[in-house]
């Protein structure tokens, strides 16, 4: 049944409201009449509400419904009585016995709580459902007060049996000494920083596993000052960077003994690396080819015989090219030269390219050098 608006108290209707009455609410109560001018505002909508018009304004929810507009609770975000505050509004229209509409009346509810309640049910669902384990550690005496379900998946240990242990459970410290990384992680928060590691821990079956740590900290208004301590599984990234590790070696063991003359250049054509046998091919020293230009070693007549093959292939258009030129030494001599850039790296435009001088046995005349390419 739809709710009528009271006539306002004749002159011989006194006396004080009746508990039945908007005064007599709990919830914020406005009404307005057929011309959407507002009649009612109870006690409580005026604590609710404050100097906030957006509620009674044309485009609020009771002018809304009082021109027949259909539409669910509108939350408002009021700053009243000092304090913000989420106020629900549901707003219908009144109609008379004979269905004419007679006004509008709104109701109001704080909802804040109820908000905050969800909010925080939401940030636990998220938490809880993260890839990282997440653990919050008491600061003062290492207990643990909160473990996410990720933590079983990550440790072993189920998130309710961690609860009130000691964090060390977790880790391993081997020749580290006792209390230094908790010294290293109490420094950094107390600072306002977040302490990254990679730590070594312990599952409960007694597996070794590596994770990264990230550990911030706040104050709770129970537990004083508290870490939030995130890992994620370091494993397969410190894989990948031994294995990176590992073909750098090995690029180093072949770039610096093998007896071809090889420079590691940019994509502004300027030497960043020359190994030996560079070195002794042009009479410069590897920290001497360092930072020139590949022209500074090249025959002026033959500077920019690529025809802009260099700019291709530093676009990602071509993968490596050869030409057929003469390398300048220190002491003015030349030598013929099989010049062969290719690409480093993946494909795309890539950050540099090695250049490999091979001499001629028989140098061809100018008109009769070769370029070739290599596609992509």
């Amino acid at each position: 049944m739809r709710p009528r608006l009271h006539r306002p108290r004749s002159e011989d209707e006194t006396g004080a409201p009746s508990p039945g009455g908007a005064d007599a609410l709990e919830c914020g109560v406005v009404a307005c009449d057929a011309a959407g001018r507002v009649v009612v505002v109870n006690p409580r909508a005026r604590r609710l509400l404050g100097d906030e018009s957006r509620a009674t304004g044309p485009d609020g929810p009771l002018q809304r419904a009082l021109r027949g507009e259909r539409g669910g609770p509108v939350r408002l975000e009021v700053v009243a009585e000092g304090a913000t505050r989420l106020v629900e509004a549901s707003a219908e229209a009144v109609t008379g016995t004979d269905g004419a509409v007679i006004g509008a009346v709104m109701v109001l509810t704080d909802v804040t709580g109820r908000a905050e309640a969800a909010r925080r049910e939401f940030e636990s669902v998220v938490v809880g459902n993260l890839a990282e384990a997440v653990v919050v550690v008491r600061a003062r005496d290492g207990s643990i007060l909160y473990a996410n379900a990720t933590t079983e998946r990550v440790f072993g240990h189920r998130a309710d049996e961690l609860v009130g242990r000691h964090a060390s459970c977790l880790s391993v410290t081997g020749r580290e000494p006792p209390g230094r990384r908790a010294a290293e992680i109490i420094a950094a928060v107390a600072a306002g920083h977040v302490w990254t590691g990679d730590v070594e821990g312990c599952r409960s079956d007694g597996m070794r596993i590596w994770t990264t740590l990230r550990v911030s900290g706040f104050e709770h208004p129970v537990h004083g000052p508290v870490w939030i301590c995130v890992h994620a599984e370091a494993a397969p990234r410190m894989a990948a960077e031994e294995a990176a590790r590992e073909a750098e070696a090995r690029f180093r063991a072949v770039f610096e003994n093998v007896p071809v003359a090889m420079v590691l250049i940019g994509r502004d054509l300027r030497i960043l690396e020359a190994n030996d046998a560079a070195a002794a091919l042009t009479g410069l020293a590897s920290d001497e080819l360092a930072g020139r230009s590949l022209a500074d070693v090249t025959h002026p007549d033959d500077i920019g015989r690529d025809g802009g093959l260099a700019a291709q292939l530093f676009a990602g258009e071509i993968r490596g090219f050869t030409i057929e030129q003469r390398i300048t030494t220190r002491d003015g001599r030349c030598a013929a030269m099989s010049v062969t850039t290719t690409a480093v790296g993946d494909a795309g435009r890539p950050a540099c390219a090695m250049v490999t001088l091979q001499a001629l046995r028989r140098p061809r005349s100018r008109e009769a050098r070769r370029v070739t390419t290599a596609p992509c």
